[in-house]
């Protein structure tokens, strides 16, 4: 907001404003942003000569936080009630996640047999999505491969999140074993497949994203599929907007029920 402060600052020490407010972005040490509440007063002479500046700086990050999360949570559920159908909206939520959310990559994976194939992506390249499309194991003869119970056996870190495969003493799982990762290339590194609960493809760091986040799409014991988040860039998570997309995900995974039973 420089060109906005910078102006607003202009206005008050010429006298054309009582007092400088505003709302900006602070970028802290550690690279993170800090909204802050911004008050500012100009103390004159006797004749009238800006003399110095007086300044509150309140730290409303917390707050600005908790309006932005209010605001999307009424968006994605002015999405889910409206009147369309399953396809067109799929296709609205993963654009709304990722203009809201910021990332580069968003798909949708939905059951479809034994598998989870994605439903919809947005910013993924196509061979990527080739790639990865499937989940479910196979054998030489193409058929899916099967664990003891009769269920298929779903691969990678994506399988790991549907099936409920976690260790929530991992900081990479979250308590209600959604996964994410703001460096992937350092978690492969210092990580072990027994601390990822599955052997991983790692095409997704393969393809450069460093921050990938999964959220399993599910209501009571059903699991409709899941949501992903990728980013070339790294730290685009933070705990906080992981618990955001988890309670998203919840609402969005009662309006594929509710689509798909119409």
């Amino acid at each position: 907001e420089r060109d906005e402060d910078w102006g607003a600052f202009q206005r008050v020490v010429r006298g054309e404003a009582s007092e400088y407010h505003l709302e900006k972005r602070y970028v802290r040490k550690d690279g993170a942003i800090a909204w802050v509440s911004v008050n500012m007063t100009v103390i004159r002479d006797a004749a009238g000569e800006p003399v110095r500046t007086m300044a509150t700086i309140e730290d409303i990050s917390e707050r600005r936080r908790l309006e932005e999360e209010r605001e999307i949570t009424v968006q994605l559920l002015g999405l889910l009630n409206a009147p369309c159908a399953l396809r067109e909206l799929i296709q609205a939520v993963t654009l709304f996640l990722r203009e809201r959310f910021g990332c580069e990559a968003v798909g949708i994976r939905l059951r479809e047999g034994d598998d989870f194939p994605y439903f919809e992506t947005r910013g993924f390249p196509a061979r990527f999505v080739e790639l990865e499309n499937q989940l479910c194991a196979r054998d030489a003869n193409g058929q899916p491969v099967r664990d003891r119970e009769g269920n298929p056996v779903l691969e990678c870190m994506c399988g790991n999140v549907i099936c409920g495969r976690f260790n929530p003493a991992q900081s990479f799982f979250t308590a209600r074993g959604s996964f994410w990762a703001n460096d992937t290339t350092r978690l492969l590194a210092t990580t072990t497949s027994a601390d990822r609960q599955a052997n991983t493809r790692n095409r997704c760091n393969a393809s450069g994203y460093e921050s990938v986040a999964l959220v399993a799409l599910r209501t009571g014991s059903t699991t409709y599929g899941l949501v992903q988040l990728n980013d070339t860039r790294k730290h685009r998570f933070t705990p906080e907007r992981i618990a955001l997309l988890e309670r998203l995900s919840d609402s969005l995974a009662i309006g594929i029920a509710h689509g798909q039973d119409q």
